[in-house]
């Protein structure tokens, strides 16, 4: 017995005339006599006798009705769940990104930018590779950007094509320092600052009590992460608050032009960090699919901020 004569069984019971009941169907008559009759030799019984004006149900047929009638229920349920996850996949957008003020900015800009259309936007700050390459693999999420060290790339591509997705390559730059004016290097007039340089100051880094994707960068930057000379921050404002006003610094991977147009940083001075390993590269990371048409904008949006 298949789906569809029950489906075939349910309508010609209700209509009582198997011509109304092919076309409402979308099927020839001879087709749906044949099907119908296929289902009575399976079963064993006679379920309709014809009349002068069309069908009826026998008492076998009743009988049946009672129960496919029920079974037709459940599958229109099913239909209208499919059909919502569907909707619900294709005017949805999950974005899962490092704690990044550009990014942010992209990701305000493109959800006003479709505030009126039945579009669910969600973004979800988070730096760990592994998590991010889990996130995408079982669809959750749309598109993942990520910070690496050029250093650390090949190591990167060998993870990516591991778990079957694809890396492509956003910008690339070298790593700076952000100071505010109570730090001496504000007023540095040298072209770059060596890790040693930096050791006397205070590091901020974003994350909790363990140690972070953002350490362990700063790490293979040459910068000190000792537990008396690092402060573990969650807010991006208050990051930048307590280099403004204090000599405490970070490590920087905006490109410089977009990091001073945004007013929110207009007392905080960029200083290129010196060194082999200080290059960086932003990427983003999508299934070998494809990418909907919601995250093609989206990286569209991106570039066009950072450019």
């Amino acid at each position: 017995m298949k789906l569809e004569q029950i489906e075939q069984f349910n309508e010609l019971a209700k209509t009582g005339n198997i011509n109304r009941a092919a076309k409402n169907l979308y099927m020839s008559q001879p087709n749906l006599s044949r099907s119908i009759k296929h289902l009575e030799e399976e079963i064993g019984v006679k379920l309709f006798i014809r009349t002068v004006s069309g069908v009826q149900l026998t008492s076998y047929g009743r009988e049946f009705w009672e129960y496919t009638r029920s079974v037709q229920c459940e599958l229109d349920a099913l239909d209208k769940y499919c059909d919502s996850c569907r909707l619900q996949k294709r005017l949805s957008f999950f974005l899962v990104a490092p704690r990044l003020k550009w990014i942010e900015e992209a990701f305000l800009q493109y959800t006003l930018k479709y505030e009126k259309a039945p579009i669910h936007f969600s973004l979800y700050s988070l730096e760990d590779l592994s998590t991010q390459l889990e996130l995408l693999q079982t669809n959750q999420a749309d598109l993942c950007i990520t910070v690496i060290l050029q250093n650390s790339k090949k190591k990167l591509l060998q993870r990516v094509k591991t778990y079957g997705l694809e890396y492509n390559t956003l910008i690339t730059g070298q790593t700076h320092i952000a100071v505010g004016p109570k730090n001496p290097l504000y007023y540095s007039e040298a072209k770059n600052v060596t890790p040693e340089r930096l050791a006397d100051f205070p590091l901020g880094i974003y994350g909790g009590p363990h140690k972070s994707y953002y350490q362990s960068c700063a790490e293979a930057l040459g910068l000190d992460t000792s537990a008396s000379n690092i402060i573990r921050i969650n807010s991006v404002e208050l990051m930048y608050r307590l280099i403004a006003e204090s000599s405490m610094i970070t490590y920087e991977t905006s490109t410089p032009d977009f990091y001073h147009r945004t007013p929110f940083y207009k007392d905080i001075k960029l200083l290129p960090l010196a060194g082999k390993h200080a290059m960086f590269e932003i990427g983003w990371l999508k299934q070998r699919t494809g990418l909907s048409q919601i995250a093609a904008e989206f990286i569209d949006e991106l570039t066009e901020i950072i450019s």
